[in-house]
């Protein structure tokens, strides 16, 4: 799924590019979709930031102003029946709509089997308790608190360990953890807890493995 944040490296457009995968812009996503070649199968939105860049490419016009371009292409890919989505475009250049964006994850991550959000620095989701991935000793792991507390955090495998404490915004942090074996886990009580890998270490959730459909 392409948003209108910033563009995807050229590893990250060739992945969107696997046979199975279904790519959606929402709105201007397709435009920045246009200098990778990366053609989408629809575009959908209000189409206010729609350059024309694929005149071939069906359009969904949905003025709806009460919900964002992503939430229109989330709730038609919902209607589908797909249950894997990775997100591109969806952070950088406008913080607001950056900060949107994230909410929207809180929203629509019951949908979907996997919801990822991805640029050319991280790869980014909610998860669920209890939660385990592989990781890399020194690999960079953080932590946010999208509903603003996630209760008693426990971690296994993390530099800085979590023994119960809740990660609360503005008032403890979870960023520039590290992992300090091949494997973490966590389990936490109630909250939307985002987990934030560098891109280039990612294991648990690869931007080729979100694509799969």
């Amino acid at each position: 799924m392409l948003c209108d944040g910033e563009k995807p490296s050229g590893e990250q457009a060739s992945a969107l590019q696997q046979e199975d995968t279904l790519i959606l812009a929402a709105d201007g996503g397709g435009n920045i979709g246009n200098g990778w070649e990366i053609r989408p199968d629809l575009i959908i939105g209000d189409l206010d930031s729609d350059d024309g860049s694929w005149p071939d490419v069906e359009r969904l016009h949905d003025p709806d102003q009460d919900t964002n371009d992503l939430e229109k292409a989330l709730r038609y890919a919902q209607d589908l029946g797909i249950s894997r989505v990775t997100i591109l475009g969806g952070t950088g250049h406008r913080l607001d709509h950056t900060l949107k964006n994230l909410s929207v994850l809180v929203r629509f991550n019951q949908a979907f089997d996997q919801l990822t959000i991805v640029d050319t620095y991280m790869e980014a989701r909610l998860i669920t308790s209890p939660f385990e991935m592989a990781s890399k000793p020194g690999q960079n792991i953080s932590l946010a608190a999208l509903s603003g507390r996630v209760q008693g955090i426990v971690s296994e495998g993390l530099q800085y360990p979590w023994t119960g404490q809740d990660l609360v915004v503005g008032d403890y942090d979870g960023t520039s953890n590290k992992a300090t074996g091949d494997r973490i886990t966590l389990t936490f009580g109630e909250g939307d807890l985002l987990l934030i890998l560098p891109t280039d270490t990612a294991e648990g959730f690869t931007t080729k493995d979100s694509l799969s459909s």
